[in-house]
């Protein structure tokens, strides 16, 4: 019954989108950040690529938590 509640709803959401925020696109950045470059990938291009996936991953996640948190202005 109580995971019905859109309470619940939207905390669960809100929870897996900055789970999976903090699980994928973060431990990329802080190491990169720590080598001082890109590290991931062998090739340039397998670096382009590794450094496009992680972009894609910031690009998604980071609106879809404005996306949730944008109703609740309204609703307080």
């Amino acid at each position: 019954k109580s995971w019905k509640q859109s309470s619940t709803i939207f905390f669960t959401s809100l929870i897996l989108a900055h789970l999976v925020l903090n699980l994928l696109y973060l431990p990329f950045t802080i190491i990169a950040l720590a080598a001082g470059e890109w590290i991931f990938g062998s090739t340039d291009e397998e670096k382009r690529g590794t450094c496009i996936f992680s972009a894609f991953l910031y690009s998604c996640f980071i609106p879809y938590s404005w996306f949730i948190l944008w109703p609740q202005i309204f609703v307080a």
